[in-house]
């Protein structure tokens, strides 16, 4: 399977999104996003959203026009879902960059954090959930 999606509700509002080395752009990132989309219209919550893409290959900058170009499009509409709050994994400069030029007017701010691991983004998004709940 080129990704995966797994939703740790009812014990953590969390969903962590993994792109595996198979995964190709062009073949499955519709997919993945009706999904994911799909997944998020069933929750009556909102969910923490661990978007891990280490294994996503950019190849060229056409590569990364079609992403973005699919990912905000309108008629799937993840990235301003009201289910969620993304928090990215990436060590890849040029999407770790990209991630950081969507917090401006044109993309509507938003505002994802991105860490280097799955652990660094977990423990990130545990920290949130603690704080939103005044758990200790």
């Amino acid at each position: 399977m080129p990704y995966s999606l797994e939703l740790l509700l009812p014990e953590k509002p969390i969903l962590i999104g993994t792109i595996n080395v198979s995964f190709g752009l062009k073949d499955n990132l519709e997919p993945y996003l009706r999904e994911l989309a799909s997944i998020l219209d069933d929750l009556d919550q909102p969910v923490y959203y661990i978007h891990d893409i280490r294994n996503l290959k950019v190849k060229d900058f056409q590569d990364f026009l079609v992403a973005s170009s699919q990912t905000f499009q309108a008629n799937i509409a993840v990235v301003r879902h009201p289910n969620l709050k993304p928090v990215v994994v990436s060590t890849d400069l040029l999407i770790k960059l990209a991630i950081k030029g969507i917090n401006s007017d044109v993309f509507g701010n938003l505002d994802w954090p991105v860490f280097d691991t799955k652990e660094q983004a977990l423990a990130h998004v545990h920290e949130l959930i603690k704080n939103e709940h005044g758990m200790r």
